[in-house]
């Protein structure tokens, strides 16, 4: 049938090679029957000690599709550029500058963040409009350090999402949407700085991929419901042949707690009521949890091997097993979490003590102002 999308840009990766795929419309008058190709697709491989980040922007730039390790493309790939008068035939051809051109800020930060996380050395400049699209990282990158990355709100920057007036009395990074009739005059652009971890975020993923093991077992997702720094990762294996209910079912136009994204974000909205005591209880419940996911990953990988060696099915079903309790876990003890926050941060208290406000924030808002003459 086509694409009919804007754009957009995949991951797709297995125990030997990651390549970025990023795919567009044909334009506005392809038709199902057409003997042009119904998108136009890019694909570049990722040189194996590199990273590479993508954030809601396309990032292949000049393409060479005689290096056919590197580069791989749809054939009108050339042609539909010219036919739309995204590219005129002469200069060089740059994929994003013809067929996704985007530099809003937006985009660009969270691309400097993740890059200037996993390598300082470089320096990136914070401002700049486009970053190289993968960079060797000062040190070798471990699934921990993705799953700390994709929580991150700009902390110890001068982008920090987490202090000044904006973020109010308790810390919060979180930004709601803004309309364009609600914008100060001058500013034709949601204004808010865009964090990695996003409130609305539907779901995170780690994903491992090692090529000295059978997929079945060599295959993870590390899998977090909701927003990354409200939600616990949760290893299913890909040789797994069910997940719990609560994750194969949901909805989002009604509460229920059979449902267990609700649960995450139950507690992820719950914590905005004073972000930093809850996020610090929050934290102590995920470390808790992936630090014994991860710390038992060997051992529960050496069992799955080597009952894989000798009967394949009862691996999968041990693998399986293993990752449904550990969702079943943690579900559970995100609706006491839940219980626990509505407890502890009711009334604006803290376990029923008077909290209160920040001196500076009392200050900035004019605290006492209609009390004094």
């Amino acid at each position: 049938y086509g694409y009919g999308d804007g754009g957009e840009g995949l991951t797709v990766i297995d125990g030997d090679e990651a390549w970025l795929f990023e795919v567009c419309g044909p334009g506005p008058f392809w038709s199902p029957g057409s003997e042009e190709p119904g998108a136009v697709w890019v694909a570049q491989r990722i040189p194996d000690d590199h990273v590479l980040v993508h954030a809601n922007r396309s990032r292949i730039g000049e393409i060479d599709l005689e290096n056919t390790d590197y580069f791989m493309a749809s054939p009108n790939v050339y042609s539909t550029a010219q036919e739309l008068e995204l590219w005129d035939g002469q200069e060089p051809f740059v994929f994003y500058a013809a067929y996704g051109p985007k530099n809003a800020f937006y985009n660009t930060r969270r691309e400097w963040r993740v890059l200037d996380l996993l390598a300082p050395s470089l320096e990136l400049d914070p401002w700049a409009e486009r970053y190289p699209l993968s960079v060797k990282p000062d040190k070798k990158v471990s699934v921990h350090d993705l799953m700390m990355i994709k929580r991150d709100h700009y902390e110890g920057t001068e982008f920090d999402l987490t202090v000044g007036l904006a973020a109010g009395p308790f810390g919060n990074p979180n930004r709601y949407a803004t309309s364009s009739s609600q914008r100060p005059e001058g500013v034709n652009y949601d204004g808010w700085e865009r964090a990695i971890s996003m409130f609305r975020c539907s779901y995170v993923i780690v994903g491992q991929a090692r090529n000295w093991m059978p997929d079945a077992i060599g295959g993870v997702t590390w899998f977090g419901e909701d927003a990354p720094h409200s939600t616990v990762y949760i290893p299913f294996y890909a040789g797994a042949t069910s997940v719990p209910e609560s994750f194969s079912q949901g909805a989002r136009d009604y509460f229920d707690r059979t449902f267990a994204w609700w649960a995450f974000n139950h507690v992820s909205n719950l914590a905005d009521l004073r972000y930093d005591v809850a996020i610090e209880m929050i934290k102590e419940e995920y470390t808790k949890f992936e630090s014994e996911f991860l710390t038992n990953q060997p051992l529960i990988e050496k069992v799955a091997l080597d009952l894989y060696n000798s009967n394949p099915e009862a691996a999968i079903d041990f693998i399986t097993n293993y990752s449904n309790g550990l969702a079943n876990r943690v579900v559970d003890r995100w609706w006491k979490l839940a219980d626990e926050l509505i407890y502890t941060l009711n009334d604006g208290y803290v376990n029923g003590s008077t909290a209160g406000y920040p001196t500076w924030w009392l200050e900035e808002v004019g605290y006492g102002a209609t009390t004094q003459r």
